[in-house]
Order: structure tokens, then C-alpha cells, then sequence
């Protein structure tokens, strides 16, 4: 599996679950001309997570708004009408997002220190 698909699957486990959108079975209810803001920035969200190393949600925030929101639906003066009605996934779950990316590291590098190894 790549590892974009291990922070993929284990996003989709945690945060879909729990998402303002999802249906009653737990699929995506978003409309079909709409992508969550999760899955079509995953990339430059993993980028700009594993650039900060904090105690603090701040600089996470800070991280996502200028790596990410520019690509997404911010506008030229730093607004997104999603974020700003609560119908951004990543700003919403911003705080379970950083945490789930930082437990998929954790369990990264004790794969790659192997049994017995720290």
C-alpha cells in the first residue's frame, strides 16, 4: 500500500466517521460535483502537518491555511466561504486530523525499527 493510502484510510476511519456529511451508512453524503477538501488536498495536507512538530494547534492552523487553503477555495484576501459556514472537513477537524496523521507516523517508524529495535 502506498502511504498516502495508509493517511487516507485511517483519515476515512476517524474523521469521516464522524463527519457533519457523511450519510446514515457512513458513506460521503457530500453532492457528487463536490469534493471533501480531505481527500482533494491530502497531499499538501500531509506536507504541511509533517512540517510542524507542536504541542500547540496554531501553528497546524497556520500551516494548513498557507500551504493549503490557497489551492482550495480561499480567496485572494484570505476567505473561504466554507470555512467560514463550517463546511471545510479540514478546518473543522483540524485538531483529529494532525492527531490521526501523527498516530500513522508513529506506527511508521516502529515498523521501520522493527521488533526489539526501540
Amino acid at each position: 500500500m502506498e502511504r498516502i493510502e495508509l493517511f487516507r484510510e485511517a483519515l476515512k476511519e476517524r474523521v469521516c466517521g464522524i463527519c457533519f456529511d457523511r450519510n446514515d451508512d457512513g458513506t460521503c453524503g457530500l453532492p457528487k460535483d463536490q469534493t471533501c477538501a480531505l481527500e482533494a488536498h491530502l497531499p499538501e495536507i500531509l506536507k504541511a502537518v509533517e512540517s510542524i512538530h507542536s504541542v500547540d494547534l496554531s501553528p497546524y492552523v497556520d500551516a494548513i491555511r498557507s500551504e493549503v487553503c490557497p489551492n482550495c477555495s480561499q480567496d485572494a484576501e484570505g476567505r473561504c466561504v466554507f470555512r467560514e459556514s463550517f463546511d471545510c472537513s479540514v478546518d473543522n477537524f483540524l485538531y483529529l486530523v494532525v492527531e490521526t496523521i501523527e498516530d500513522v507516523k508513529k506506527k511508521e517508524d516502529g515498523l521501520a525499527r522493527g521488533p526489539g529495535n526501540g
